[in-house]
């Protein structure tokens, strides 16, 4: 759980530092880091999956309005979490 909670910190800056570049005009930024397919396998889904690699994409998007503190960033981060465990249970039943 920990490893997972601070991949998902570090996707989350990761992003918000990019997005924040787009807006400024600048994109095209193929060095940044790519930790989503990590995240995904880490977390029990299919990184395979469009479906999955989907809904992270859109948590991910719904999770970028933290605030620029540690405290904002772990809630976001646990928040995200959750949710990926949420699709992992949905998604891959026990047994499955």
């Amino acid at each position: 759980m920990e490893l997972l909670l601070f991949l998902i910190k570090e996707d989350l800056k990761s992003r918000k530092f990019f997005d924040g570049l787009r807006e400024l005009g600048l994109d095209d930024a193929w060095y940044g880091s790519e930790l989503s397919t990590l995240i995904i396998a880490y977390a029990g889904l299919d990184n395979e999956s469009d479906a999955d690699n989907d809904f992270y994409y859109h948590l991910m998007c719904r999770h970028l309005q933290f605030q620029n503190d540690r405290e904002s960033l772990m809630q976001c981060a646990v928040n995200v979490y959750t949710e990926l465990m949420a699709e992992k249970e949905k998604t891959y039943p026990k047994g499955q």
